[in-house]
């Protein structure tokens, strides 16, 4: 496994990773062959460090790092398939938004 959260210590990095695509407590654990408390603790201090308060936004976050891309959630820019574009007379254009 390659370090994406670089500002934390090897093995908080690694838990958090574990944590952010799915993995229980028990199960990064069982994995680390660690304590449960040991886990949480690593997903405590991680959460702070990286200013996230679940792990939905953990993953987003790590998602970010992999991709480098903000991970907003954007209307489409161009009109759908099946949607009028404006151009046909007598009907209405769909919004496009930025």
């Amino acid at each position: 496994m390659e370090r994406v959260f670089t500002e934390l210590t090897e093995e908080c990095d690694y838990t958090a990773q574990y944590y952010a695509v799915g993995f229980e407590k028990k199960e990064i654990a069982e994995k680390k062959h660690r304590s449960l408390h040991t886990i949480i603790n690593q997903l405590r201090t991680a959460f702070e460090i990286l200013g996230v308060r679940n792990g939905r936004e953990l993953a987003i976050k790590l998602c970010e790092r992999l991709c480098d891309i903000k991970a907003n959630v954007r209307l489409a820019t161009y009109p759908l398939r099946g949607f009028s574009s404006g151009n046909e007379k007598g009907k209405a254009k769909v919004p496009v938004h930025s």
